[in-house]
């Protein structure tokens, strides 16, 4: 019996607070929603319910990511391993022991067969997406290794870094492309857009950078907040048009990527930790150390639903492919997967 029927029908142990205009949850049943418990009438599951904990890291996790097919989960951790887990049951498949560091990132390639990692041993390092077996270490950085990312072709990654420094590489010959330099504190985050034409940086200099994807030329900079604390996440929409990043303190803005204006501030209580959109880019969630994990409306940053996490803290969200599934990578050392409705 799978991990999500036995939890299934429960209740949730952190409930959902819908605002007023949380999105009704249909009641078709499609790819990978929790199955109703035979001989019980059919219900539609709650926005938020709590359908699995994933227990095998011995320390905090910092980075969760879902295969493009939706079928593995990958989760990086303090205890410098790499998890890989069954998307559907729930089973731990492998774990990825070599990094001599804290792995602060992982991501899945474009085709889901390989799986990059970046770490405080200074390394970016890459393996086979299903038998865990490394590939190749990407070395360069001087200092830790805070994210790293694909491009939509599969053919480039991009890496962050204490160094101050983005780092481009061939995804094939781990050879480096190219290294971006401007940045005046530890860059935290990178993410290409969908098209792969532009990559978007931040840091803990209260800046959000614009670059050429291919030439690496900076097109604009972005200022956030300079009271509070150094950027710790940035996510382009799918649709290109609209950056969300965090200030490092309690809020979350929304820029549009064509002009650089700010369109919208959205409010937490405490630091922000983390971003994810939504597949379809309709709905933004972000973490906060106010242990919750908020929905908001991608367009006109409503607020939809609040998702308590007590007792724990949360470092890192990621959707899966079909928008149905959310995973959480917690300081407590284990991964909660939420139900997210049907998009």
């Amino acid at each position: 019996m799978s991990i999500w029927k036995r939890l299934f029908g429960k209740k949730a142990n952190s409930p959902v607070q819908p605002s007023a205009s949380s999105p009704p949850v249909p009641p078709e049943s499609p790819p990978g929603r929790p199955p109703t418990p035979t001989g019980e009438a059919a219900a539609p599951p709650v926005l938020g319910t709590l359908l699995a904990t994933l227990k095998g890291h011995t320390w905090s996790v910092l980075s969760v990511a879902w295969s493009p097919d939706g079928r593995r989960l990958a989760s990086a951790s303090r205890d410098r391993t790499v998890h890989l887990w069954d998307g559907t049951s729930g089973k731990l498949l492998a774990t990825l022991t070599d990094h001599t560091g804290e792995v602060n990132s992982v991501a899945w390639s474009p085709d889901g067969r390989r799986l990059a990692s970046a770490s405080e041993d200074e390394t970016v390092r890459l393996w086979d997406g299903t038998s865990g077996k490394l590939l190749v270490t990407l070395t360069g950085h001087t200092s830790y290794v805070n994210a790293v990312v694909w491009s939509p072709d599969g053919r480039r990654l991009a890496s962050a870094s204490s160094d101050q420094m983005v780092c481009l590489w061939d995804a094939t010959s781990g050879k480096s492309l190219a290294t971006l330099t401007g940045h005046k504190g530890s860059v935290n985050a990178v993410v290409w857009s969908s098209d792969g034409r532009r990559l978007a940086s931040s840091d803990i200099d209260h800046t959000v950078r614009l670059w050429d994807g291919t030439s690496g030329k900076l097109l604009t900079t972005l200022m956030n907040n300079p009271v509070v604390g150094g950027n710790t996440s940035v996510v382009w929409s799918p649709d290109g048009q609209r950056l969300a990043s965090t200030s490092g303190g309690y809020d979350v803005r929304l820029w549009d990527t064509t002009s650089g204006e700010l369109l919208a501030t959205l409010e937490h209580h405490k630091t922000v930790k983390s971003l994810a959109w939504s597949p379809d880019g309709r709905r933004l969630a972000s973490a906060s150390s106010d242990y919750n994990v908020r929905l908001w409306d991608g367009i006109s940053g409503e607020l939809l639903a609040t998702l308590s996490t007590i007792p724990g803290l949360v470092n890192s969200v990621a959707w899966s492919p079909d928008g149905h599934r959310l995973a959480s990578a917690r300081a407590d050392g284990t991964v909660w997967v939420w139900w997210m409705g049907v998009e």
